[in-house]
């Protein structure tokens, strides 16, 4: 029976922690505040991968910069969903925001590394390592050429999006140009839904920013540190 219950968690991916809810997605009085003025906002994310009891599993960490959809967007919303964003509470767009991330750009990482992931031997039978990504934010402040116009709708593959997981640790989107995954036939987001909007040059600036800080602090310890491009 034991051995049942494995093969089943390992087909349909169960085994899993799950940590609690953010208080924001219970609680929209307790979600960090948003300016209606900005275009984009960096998603703070921890990508697990494994089966917890089955297999070890590894933990990555890294901010996602994505553009917030148009229905959050007062440059590139329609002048209908500027209306509707404008009508909502600042309680409510603040936690619209925070779900965008925690829930949209989750999602959405998660299909993208299983799809990275997965060995090719197993691809037909969508069947490989399990990834369960988690995102919160402190807020979206900022206005970005970028994100304040629409970005190129163009389904993930090998050509248009590097491997997110890195060796050492960190998650990292900044070599991805592509705005929906078809994981084994599910597309995320939905046909019909925004499509999730990067902002590479804001992801690689932050990215530069903290090799910049870890180049100091590898002197200082007197190592080096690298990073490259790793499957689970």
């Amino acid at each position: 029976m034991t051995s049942l219950v494995s093969a089943v968690c390992v087909f349909c991916g169960c085994g899993m922690g799950e940590d609690d809810k953010p208080a924001c997605e219970e609680n929209e009085e307790q979600c960090p505040r948003s300016s209606r003025l900005a275009t984009d906002v960096a998603c703070d994310c921890r990508c697990v991968a494994g089966f917890s009891g089955l297999t070890p599993t590894r933990s990555f960490e890294g901010t996602i910069s994505a553009c917030l959809p148009p229905e959050l967007n007062p440059v590139t919303a329609t002048p209908e969903q500027r209306d509707a964003a404008l009508e909502l509470r600042s309680a409510q767009f603040n936690q619209r925001v925070f779900k965008f991330c925690s829930d949209k750009v989750a999602g959405y990482l998660d299909d993208l590394i299983e799809m990275q992931q997965r060995p090719r031997d197993l691809q037909a039978m969508c069947m490989g390592p399990r990834i369960r990504c988690k995102c919160t934010t402190t807020g979206a402040q900022q206005q970005t050429s970028v994100c304040s116009t629409p970005c190129v709708d163009r389904e993930c593959d090998k050509q248009n999006c590097l491997p997110l997981l890195r060796v050492g640790g960190s998650v990292d989107a900044s070599g991805c140009s592509c705005s929906r995954v078809n994981e084994c036939g599910n597309v995320t987001p939905n046909i019909g839904e925004s499509p999730i909007c990067l902002n590479r040059p804001a992801a690689i600036l932050r990215r530069q920013a903290n090799r910049r800080r870890s180049s100091r602090e590898d002197r200082t310890q007197g190592g080096r540190s690298r990073q490259r491009s790793t499957t689970v």
